[in-house]
């Protein structure tokens, strides 16, 4: 089964998420920051893609990227977000971001962006 976390500070992007996710009957689950996601992999090993918020309180996304390739994850990592600045992009990736997702989005782009990182889930 596959397994996708959201960590976004924004209940209404979860919300928004959530409802997209329900569609194809994915297990999924929410954190609402960098610190929460990291306690949850401290207990989940079996996510397949993490939907990445940039801007939270406390730890950032890209931090919050890089202290999970650190704990070993190697699963995806896609970054919503409204920053398109090359060097934040460059910053992202070398924090170990598979791909960038603008925000605002529609479920059309988030199912296209999931299934060319994911294949078909």
């Amino acid at each position: 089964m596959k397994h996708i976390l959201v960590v976004d500070d924004s209940k209404a992007v979860h919300a928004f998420i959530e409802s997209i996710l329900a569609e194809r009957n994915l297990k999924r689950s929410h954190v609402y920051s960098g610190e929460e996601a990291l306690a949850f992999f401290g207990k989940n090993q079996d996510v397949d893609l993490v939907l990445l918020d940039w801007e939270m309180p406390g730890i950032m996304g890209p931090e919050t990227a890089k202290a999970l390739r650190g704990l070993s994850y190697r699963g995806i990592v896609l970054m919503i977000t409204t920053r398109n600045h090359p060097d934040d992009i460059k910053h992202a990736l070398s924090c170990g971001i598979d791909d960038f997702m603008m925000k605002p989005f529609t479920r059309d782009i988030l199912f296209s962006k999931i299934d060319a990182l994911a294949g078909e889930i």
